[in-house]
This record gives structure tokens, C-alpha cells and sequence, in this order.
């Protein structure tokens, strides 16, 4: 998260012509990390000590999905989905709950290590979240953040997802993503399967009966 994130959180560190700034931004980095860790632990207690898709019941928790470079290997992906109220919050935001927004599958942190950007990962990550929120959740919106980073947005325009306002005085922006329903998924494959030619059949039942002496 350090590594994909770096544009953001390098607005805590001191600038580099500062001469104090190589003493002090390793100890700054080194925050970065144990809070990040904080967070992680916090969001994923549960689904921690006992792995689930479940859709969670509080706002505070998440699940992550990852892919790793090999069975047991290292992580070259990540990404974490909760429950927000839509009214366009991040999961930092303390503002108090009116009760009336219906809260929705809200994506974050997606991230890819370096060595495998470009590859699909991040893409067939986003897919397969996509996936356990139809199947498993029953959803049928996802929402985001994201700053005006090129790559990211662009990679989330290309998937189908839309602003659902302008930046807001941070260059972020609210986006969320429409996905079909399962129930009429469901109706297009059994309108796909044809009704068997009568013709064939009667071919079958004739094959069938006439295999009845030779496997007795």
C-alpha cells in the first residue's frame, strides 16, 4: 500500500531540499506502515480469524481479496470491500449516520505491486470483487474514491464506473458502478437454451432402446 499509494502519503513527509528531511522521513515512512497495518488489522478482526464473503454487518469491517504470485508466495495485489452510506463518505469520514441512506459495497485500496502492473491483475481483481458483491452480497451498485491519478481513473472509466459528482476541493471523486442483476443473468441463459429437435429425440429414444440387448 506504501508503494501504490506513495502519491498521497508523501504530502506527510518534509520536502527534499529540507536537510533534515533524510533523518526525518524514514521515521515518517516507518509510521506509515504500522498505521497502515493498524488499519488492516482493525477493518479485516473478523473475517481474520475466520475467512468469509460474507457481506459485513458493521461499518468499521471489511474483507479483502489478494493475489499472490504463487500458492503461498508473496502478494502482488490487493483490495478491500465494506459497507458506506452512497451520500458520497469515505470510510475515514466521523460524520454521524442519518439512518436514511441505505448503505452500499464501497471499494478500497486496490493496489498491484510494481513488478506485476500491467499484467491484469488489478483488472481481474476488480472483476472478481465484482463477482462476490452479485453472488455472495446480492448487491447491485459498487462506489469509490479516487483522485485525479490517470492510470487508476481511467482504469475504473474503462470498467463502468461514472462520477456521481464533480472533484470535490481535493481533486476526489465519488464514482459508482451499476451490475446487472443475477435474476435476469439467470433469465438471458435460459432464454439461450433451445428445446430439443423432436426429430433428435427420437433418435435418442431409438438408439436407446435398440442399446438395451447388447448391455444386458
Amino acid at each position: 500500500m506504501v508503494e501504490c499509494f506513495d502519491r498521497t502519503l508523501k504530502k506527510k513527509r518534509w520536502d527534499e531540499g529540507n536537510p533534515l528531511a533524510q533523518y526525518v522521513n524514514p521515521f515518517i515512512e516507518q509510521n506509515e506502515v504500522k498505521e497502515i497495518a493498524k488499519g488492516i488489522q482493525m477493518r479485516l478482526d473478523v473475517t481474520l480469524q475466520f475467512p468469509s464473503l460474507r457481506r459485513p454487518i458493521k461499518q468499521d469491517e471489511s474483507i479483502a481479496l489478494v493475489a499472490r504470485q504463487s500458492k503461498g508466495g508473496p502478494l502482488i495485489a490487493y483490495v478491500e470491500i465494506c459497507l458506506l452510506p452512497a451520500d458520497g463518505r469515505r470510510p475515514e469520514d466521523e460524520r454521524p449516520m442519518d439512518g436514511a441512506t441505505p448503505w452500499q459495497p464501497y471499494l478500497s485500496n486496490l493496489c498491484v505491486t510494481q513488478r506485476a502492473r500491467r499484467s491484469g491483475i488489478g483488472r481481474a481483481l476488480l472483476a472478481l470483487m465484482e463477482e462476490v458483491i452479485r453472488y455472495v452480497w446480492k448487491d447491485q451498485r459498487i462506489y469509490l474514491h479516487i483522485d485525479n491519478y490517470g492510470p487508476a481513473k481511467a482504469l475504473y472509466e474503462s470498467e463502468g464506473f461514472v462520477a456521481t459528482g464533480p472533484m470535490d476541493a481535493e481533486d476526489v471523486t465519488h464514482m459508482m458502478k451499476e451490475l446487472p442483476p443475477v435474476e435476469e443473468e439467470l433469465d438471458d441463459d435460459d432464454e439461450d437454451e433451445e428445446a430439443p429437435d423432436e426429430d433428435e429425440e427420437d433418435e435418442d429414444e431409438e438408439s436407446t432402446v435398440k442399446a438395451l440387448p447388447s448391455a444386458e
